[in-house]
């Protein structure tokens, strides 16, 4: 997550925060550095409705794949030593997740590696779904009105989407096929794109 740089003093702990911190893997050529990404390991059980904040790191740019695999073992160890189970990597597809997931074992026919605690088991590996639908979107929002896009599985096209929006008509009160569409999901502006 990025952030703006700044320093400032903690009176609570009598500690200048802001430089980068990621621990003993903190990257010797970020040491002393403002930082200004954020990275948080979460623990979110299955069942319940409660999330766990980990560990919470500071760095300059986005920490490689190397600096997050030590820092996933070493929170998968922490988090299973203190009585947690967990079973799964959770993170969005940018390279450095995917370099992470890589040094894992991770491939596209091996989605679950033998878990790093309990041999029994399997630690597996997700792609956050909403993340991906965002980057679907935005790549959409790059492309011509009716332009086809090919894929393995068929062409892909924006053109159904706008017809169904003009025979839809947002803006009239009738019975709609897909009653939540509306122009903004399909004409990306800047505003939107995050």
């Amino acid at each position: 997550m990025k952030l703006s740089k700044s320093v400032s003093f903690n009176r609570q702990n009598l500690q200048m925060e802001g430089f980068t911190d990621l621990g003993i893997y903190t990257p010797e050529h970020q040491k002393g550095q403002k930082g200004d990404h954020a990275l948080v390991i979460m623990f979110q059980p299955f069942k319940g409705k409660w999330v766990q904040a980990l560990g919470c790191f500071l760095s300059k740019g986005s920490a490689n794949g190397t600096v997050l695999h030590h820092i996933m073992m070493e929170a998968i160890i922490l988090a299973e030593k203190a009585g947690l189970k967990v079973d799964a990597i959770a993170n969005d597809g940018a390279s450095w997740n995917r370099t992470m997931w890589d040094l894992f074992g991770f491939t596209e026919d091996c989605v679950s590696i033998e878990h790093i605690v309990d041999p029994e088991r399997r630690l597996w590996f997700f792609s956050d779904f909403p993340h991906l639908i965002k980057c679907l979107r935005n790549f959409f929002s790059k492309q011509e009105k009716h332009a086809n896009v090919w894929t393995p599985d068929g062409h892909v096209s924006l053109k159904h989407w706008y017809a169904l929006l003009a025979i839809e008509n947002p803006k009239a009160y009738n019975l709609k096929v897909n009653y939540h569409l509306r122009e903004e999901h399909i004409i990306i502006r800047n505003t939107t794109k995050k």
